[in-house]
Parts: C-alpha cells; structure tokens; sequence
C-alpha cells in the first residue's frame, strides 16, 4: 500500500466470493486498518456471512446484500455503489462470466450455450453496437461455445465489456442529469427476468 494516502478516507472493501475466501480478507483488512487508523472503513458482504465479519475491530461498520436473491443483478449492484458514494470501481465479473457462456444483454442475461440459440441468427444484444455484435450471431458463437474454438469466449467478453462501459456511462449520465431514479426504473421495466425485479418497483 506504499504510495497511497489511504488515511482520513471513507473506504469501502466488497466481498462476494464464498466463506472459504473470507479468512483471505482479515489480513488485508488488518493492514488497511494499520496504513489507515483514521479512516471509516466500510465492508460489504452478502447477509449470510454478516455475522462473521460483524464485529471485527478493523471494520467501522458492515453492509450487507442479497447476493443470490434481490440483489442478483448488476444495476442492483450499481444502484447499491451509487448510494454508497462510490465512483471507481473494477471487477472481473464481465470476461469471468463470458468465458462460462453467459452474455450481459439489455434484457438480461443470455446463456449463449442453450440450445435455443442454435439456430438464432439475432446479434447477441440487438441494441448493442459493439464488434461482436456487428458481426456475430447467437447461433454462431454457440456453436463456436460447443466446438470449444476460444474465439467464442473472446467475442463473449468483447461484448460484455462493451456492454458495461455503456451501461455504466448511461448511469454517469442519469446520476449527472438527476435522474438516475427513472433510468433505473426504465431498465427494470425492459428486462425479463420479472422476478428479480427490486420490490420497490413491483
């Protein structure tokens, strides 16, 4: 951590993985806490392993999500960082789920490897404008997924990318404009999963 001010800071550290990983974090947030004694230090964890991190003495206070239930979703995730205060961020999760065959779409996700999409000659996302989506249709990176040709997750994860940085330059935008609270609105009303839609908006 050398060469970072960290101190008299409002930090905020995420973990999502599973219990296993959490005793990874106790020494990086031990070291946080030591390069940082005046900052409030913030840990966001999903419910189920709230009790385990609750009354860590490096941690000022502790948030928690539904991570396999409401809060199962990127614009969730979003919305959850953007009432934090948080305005930098980075994550795998974009090549990570791309290379398993899931693509991130406007109406949401889209698991390239199901049989429907064998002979589905539609762009990944038709509201997409990225390379993949220019180029490819879902029939054809299936069947680069099934052939196990690398070229499929490559695309998959061009377009993921794409898709994010969009999306997260349309929240730039609302949150900037004042309307973040119809944007997300918008986004939930066009999007098919309807059960996971937040119980505000139900």
């Amino acid at each position: 951590m050398k060469g970072v001010e960290l101190n008299h800071k409002k930090i905020l550290v995420t973990f999502l993985m599973h219990l296993g990983d959490l005793t990874l974090t106790t020494p990086f947030i031990r070291a946080l806490r030591e390069a940082a004694p005046d900052s409030h230090i913030t840990m966001l964890v999903d419910e189920k392993l709230k009790d385990v991190v609750l009354h860590n003495p490096c941690l000022d206070e502790v948030i928690t999500i539904d991570k396999h239930g409401r809060d199962n979703n990127i614009l969730a995730l979003l919305s959850c960082a953007h009432n934090l205060g948080v305005d930098m961020f980075d994550c795998v999760f974009p090549t990570r789920v791309a290379r398993n065959g899931t693509a991130m779409t406007s109406r949401g996700r889209l698991v390239i490897r199901n049989a429907i999409y064998a002979e589905d000659f539609r762009p990944i996302d038709e509201h997409c404008n990225c390379y993949a989506c220019r180029n490819y249709s879902r029939a054809y990176i299936r069947h680069l997924f099934k052939a196990e040709e690398i070229f499929g997750l490559r695309l998959l994860s061009v377009h993921n990318l794409h898709f994010l940085l969009d999306f997260t330059k349309k929240i730039r935008d609302a949150i900037e404009q004042d309307r973040f609270a119809e944007f997300r609105k918008a986004f939930w009303d066009q999007w098919e999963e309807k059960d996971e839609r937040p119980e505000d908006l139900a």
